[in-house]
Parts: structure tokens; sequence; C-alpha cells
């Protein structure tokens, strides 16, 4: 709810079939898992700048999408130490 942010999926981090999820600026959200998998998110105003997070839930069905995906600006940075963490 801090001004200025919100929190939305990665679709290209996002398990297969899963309930799609986008939060509006300033807004509380609730994420509701539905399905094993690493859930991708970001605040979309200050996603190039690192401000993700990645969501692990049960089973990583969808490992692959860490390997093949980049992400923009800077964010590579942060991506890299979650993706190094996920991948443990």
């Amino acid at each position: 709810t801090n001004k200025g942010h919100n929190a939305e999926m990665i679709p290209d981090l996002w398990p297969e079939g899963a309930a799609e999820f986008k939060g509006d600026l300033n807004q509380e959200v609730v994420l509701t898992i539905d399905k094993p998998g690493i859930y991708g998110i970001k605040c979309h105003p200050h996603y190039p700048m690192g401000m993700l997070a990645m969501v692990v839930a049960g089973d990583l069905t969808n490992k692959a999408q860490i390997d093949t995906y980049t992400p923009p600006g800077t964010a590579a940075k942060r991506y890299d130490a979650l993706k190094a963490q996920v991948g443990q």
C-alpha cells in the first residue's frame, strides 16, 4: 500500500494455468496460490530498478522459465540473486 507501488505478476515467470494477478497502485493485494511453481512478482513502476520477488510454492513445475527469462534494465542483478536462491 506504499504510495507509487503495486504488485503484479510477471507473465513469463508464472505457472501455466495459475490465476492472473495484478494490483492497482497504492492498494493492498492478496495473492492466492492455486498451483505449484515459481511465481514472479514485480512492482510495475519500479521493476526496471529491480523491485521484484519470487514466491516458490511446492514443486518447481516451471523452473525452466527462470533460466530463459531476461528482466529489463538493472533488474537483472536482483533477478540473478533470486534465481540463485531458487536454484538451490
